[in-house]
């Protein structure tokens, strides 16, 4: 829906504004999805540095709507793990993500994804040596994303650190660095794309305008001089001129 593409594209106020909506509209017949948005909407406050807030949310909805089934348990504790675990109320989150991996265990799907949430919890913790065996757990299991896989290398460069394993800190490190400009090299690529393509539909509604008005009988109206002016003043705007 409209509020995970805000979410995913950093819109996260946005992100909330939808997710809300849904939500709302999802009281009206209650089913798991509530659970679901109650998390994008936390989940979205905590990019947004208000976790306190989701966490009333989250709690809200408990309240209202109280879990039934283990999809809906985990997914809350989940989301008030994450919450607590911005906030650093590190005792509140180890307890909610425990509990995440127990309704886990009941719906027979361990994600590995746990592992990854334990590995940084306890790391920004401070307690990296019970950080180590969860990030090592979660390494093994493959394939993942240049940016997770940047912040798995930070997470292995700090327990490193605090170990006194500075080559292999130093090794995490420039993987971490390699892989950060990687992303940020292909989100300016996507950057220059999107401007490229706005640039184009602006260039096509300027050629437009031009038409329409030599195709009028006024056609160096002060109306469409003005109409014109203002679609090129739009497209320099655009492109930083």
């Amino acid at each position: 829906g409209l509020g995970f593409i805000n979410r995913q594209i950093g819109q996260f106020q946005k992100a909330v504004d939808f997710y809300t909506m849904s939500l709302n509209f999802y009281k009206k017949k209650p089913n798991a999805i509530l659970y679901e948005l109650g998390a994008g909407i936390s989940e979205a406050m905590t990019k947004m540095r208000n976790a306190g807030q989701g966490v009333l949310v989250l709690e809200n909805i408990v309240k209202e709507y109280p879990p039934v089934t283990s999809f809906e348990k985990r997914t809350i504790a989940h989301a008030l793990g994450t919450c607590y675990r911005v906030l650093k109320r590190y005792d509140l989150a180890e307890t909610h993500f425990l509990r995440y991996n127990e309704f886990q265990k009941v719906g027979k799907t361990i994600d590995p994804w746990w592992y990854r949430i334990m590995g940084q919890l306890y790391t920004e913790w401070g307690k990296y040596e019970k950080a180590r065996p969860y990030l090592e757990k979660y390494m093994m299991h493959g394939s993942f994303s240049a940016g997770s896989l940047a912040h798995l290398h930070f997470l292995f460069y700090k327990v490193d650190s605090a170990a006194g394993n500075y080559l292999s800190a130093m090794d995490h490190l420039m993987k971490n660095k390699a892989l950060d400009d990687s992303v940020y090299r292909e989100a300016k690529v996507r950057e220059n794309r999107e401007l490229q393509i706005k640039y184009e539909t602006e260039k096509s509604m300027i050629s437009a305008s031009f038409r329409i008005c030599l195709d009028t009988e006024h056609a160096l109206s002060e109306t469409c001089i003005k109409e014109v002016n203002h679609r090129t003043s739009l497209n320099e705007v655009m492109l930083g001129n």
